[in-house]
């Protein structure tokens, strides 16, 4: 058993959080690594 989450896990749903990755790199809605800011985790 692989105790780590799956590759594609690690990195894009992580970064897909943030605005500033957004920002960054013009990631806007439509593009594959846009996630709407409604769908995103909220910890705070």
């Amino acid at each position: 058993m692989n105790a780590h989450p799956l590759h594609y896990l690690r990195i894009n749903a992580t970064l897909a959080q943030f605005d500033d990755f957004d920002d960054f790199y013009g990631i806007k809605e439509g593009d594959g690594m846009y996630l709407s800011p409604e769908d995103r985790v909220a910890v705070w």
